[in-house]
C-alpha cells in the first residue's frame, strides 16, 4: 500500500529507510482475549536467541517469558502479562526466526493453528493461533515507522480522529500516506476494494489538508448521466438551455476551496472522462453552460475507484499525481475484531436493545460478547466486500434469546483451514509414512499435508529417510 512511487521522494517518505526490517521480521499480536477483550491490538515481545514463554501472570523466577505491549510509531508502551485464570502460566513454548514464529503447547488446553488441532506448529505472517476458546494471537509483521506519522487516538484500539480504525502496521502506513498526500497540491487518486473505506480516505486528506475549512462536495460518478455530465459537472447558467432555467453552480464551482470527492471514478464513460482534462489541469478553468467566459474554480478533485486503473483513459490517470491503495481487510487481519468492536458499537448506539443483549459494560466502554470461534472465523474468513461484509456476518449471526455472537453454519462451512507448518527435523519416518498412505502416495498432497513450504521440503525428507 503505497503512493505512486513517481510522487514520492524517497526523503519525504518516513518508512523507506526501515522496509528491510518490516520485510525480514514477524511477530504475535493478541486478536482477542475472552476475560481481557481490551488487549486486542497487543503485540507479544519476544527475547532474540532462545525459546521463551507466553501466558498467564506469574511471580518473577528467572523464566526467560515474553512480554507484551501496545505498539505506535515510535513508541512502545509496555503492559502486563495476560490475567485470565483459564489460561495457563506457561501455556505457550514460543521462539522467533526470521520470517517465522516457533509455537509449542506446553500448557493445559488445546492449540489450534488456523482451525487445525495441534501442539506444535511454526507460524508465518498471517496465521491465525486459538488457545482452547480463551485467546486467539495471529502472526503480523512488526510496526516500523517513525513517530511524526503518529495521529492522536483516544484510546487504543478505538477510531481516530478521521474516524480509521486499526493498529496494523498496514492501518499505519495509510495513515502516514493520507497524510502525506493531503500536504500535497495535486489531485489525488484513491483506489481499493469495495467496502475497505475509501470514502472514509477521502474525507481523511480533505480533513487533513489546507483546505478543510472549505466544502467537501461528494458524488457518486455512476450517477452522472452522461448526456446531462457537463451540467452536472459544470452548472449552467441562467434560463439556459431553456427559460426559466435557474442558475446552477455545478460541482466543480460548488467545491471552489475545497475538495470535490467523485466515489466509483472509473465507472464514468469515457466521453465524461474528457470532459475532466482541462478543469482538472493546473488553472481549474471551466465553462459553464450558456456562458462564453470562463471561471476559475480553486478546488481539489479526489476520485475513488474499486476498478483496474486502465478503467481510466491514460490522459485522465495523468492528472492524479497522488495515488492512495486503502487495502483490504485480508492485508490487515489483526485489525478484524477491532473493527467488529467499532462496528458493534456503532449499530448498539442507535438500538437500545441490541446493546442489552451483546454486550458487557467495562472502564473502556461497553464490549460485545463474541465467541472465540466466531472471531477466529472472522478474521480468517476471505471478504469481497470488506467492512460492509463483516457488518452483514454479525446481523446474520444474531438471533432472539442469544447472548453471545456465535458462528453460523455457513459461515463454519467457508472458514478456510491451511494446513499449519512443521518442523522437517521434527517429523519422523513413521509420520512421512502414515501421511503418504492417508493420501495414497500423491506427493503434492502429501506435502501440504504435513504442512511442509513446498515439495522439495519433502523430496528431501524421502530422501533423508530413505523412502524414495
Amino acid at each position: 500500500m503505497t503512493f505512486d512511487q513517481s510522487t514520492l521522494p524517497p526523503s519525504t517518505n518516513p518508512w523507506v529507510a526501515q522496509r528491510a526490517e518490516i520485510a525480514t521480521q514477524v511477530m504475535l499480536c493478541v486478536l482477542w482475549s475472552k476475560s481481557e477483550p481490551n488487549r486486542a491490538g497487543e503485540v507479544v515481545l519476544l527475547p532474540p536467541g532462545k525459546p521463551a514463554i507466553f501466558g498467564r501472570r506469574t511471580r518473577d523466577n528467572g523464566e526467560r517469558r515474553a512480554t507484551l505491549c501496545r505498539q505506535r510509531p515510535g513508541h512502545n508502551e509496555p503492559t502486563s502479562e495476560l490475567s485470565g485464570r483459564e489460561l495457563s502460566r506457561r501455556q505457550l513454548e514460543l521462539r522467533r526466526f526470521c520470517d517465522h514464529v516457533s509455537v509449542r503447547n506446553v500448557g493445559s488446553g488445546s492449540l489450534r493453528v488456523n482451525g487445525h488441532v495441534c501442539t506444535e506448529s511454526l507460524v508465518s505472517e498471517g496465521d491465525v493461533l486459538s488457545i482452547s476458546g480463551l485467546l486467539l494471537v495471529v502472526c503480523r509483521r512488526p510496526l516500523a515507522l517513525s513517530p511524526d506519522v503518529a495521529c492522536a487516538i483516544p484510546r487504543f484500539g478505538g477510531p481516530d480522529a478521521m474516524g480509521i480504525v486499526g493498529e496494523s502496521p498496514v492501518a499505519w502506513r495509510l495513515r502516514a500516506n493520507l497524510g502525506y498526500a493531503a500536504l500535497r497540491e495535486g489531485h489525488a487518486l484513491i483506489a481499493g476494494p469495495s467496502g475497505s473505506g475509501k470514502e472514509l480516505a477521502a474525507r481523511a486528506l480533505h480533513a487533513l489538508s489546507r483546505r478543510n475549512a472549505g466544502p467537501i462536495v461528494s458524488r457518486n460518478a455512476a450517477t452522472i448521466p452522461e448526456g446531462l455530465a457537463a451540467a452536472e459537472l459544470f452548472g449552467n447558467a441562467a434560463n439556459y438551455p431553456n427559460p426559466g432555467m435557474r442558475a446552477r453552480d455545478g460541482l466543480v464551482g460548488a467545491a471552489d476551496r475545497g475538495t470535490l470527492f467523485l466515489d466509483e471514478l472509473g465507472d464514468l464513460p469515457g466521453g465524461v472522462q474528457t470532459q475532466l482534462l482541462r478543469v482538472l489541469d493546473a488553472n481549474g478553468e471551466y465553462h459553464r453552460l450558456g456562458e462564453s467566459r470562463g471561471r476559475r474554480s480553486e478546488f481539489r478533485m479526489v476520485g475513488a475507484t474499486n476498478k483496474p486503473l486502465s478503467a481510466l483513459r491514460e490522459d485522465v490517470l495523468a492528472r492524479f499525481p497522488l495515488r492512495v491503495v486503502v487495502p483490504p481487510l485480508s492485508a490487515r487481519r489483526e485489525d478484524i475484531p477491532l473493527l467488529v468492536r467499532h462496528v458493534l458499537r456503532e449499530m448498539a448506539s442507535t438500538d437500545p436493545v441490541l446493546r442489552d443483549q451483546y454486550f458487557d459494560e467495562t472502564p473502556a466502554g461497553p464490549e460485545p460478547r463474541v465467541t472465540a470461534d466466531m472471531m477466529e472465523a472472522l478474521c480468517l474468513h476471505e471478504y469481497t466486500s470488506n467492512v460492509r461484509e463483516i457488518r452483514r456476518l454479525l446481523l446474520k449471526a444474531m438471533g432472539p434469546r442469544k447472548a453471545w455472537i456465535d458462528i453460523t453454519d455457513d459461515l463454519a462451512a467457508t472458514m478456510p483451514r491451511r494446513r499449519p507448518r512443521m518442523d522437517p527435523a521434527k517429523l519422523t519416518r513413521n509420520d512421512i509414512e502414515a501421511c503418504l498412505e492417508r493420501v495414497g502416495g500423491v506427493r503434492e498432497a502429501a506435502w501440504q499435508e504435513l504442512g511442509l513450504t513446498s515439495r522439495f521440503a519433502l523430496h528431501r525428507l524421502l530422501k533423508k529417510h530413505n523412502l524414495a
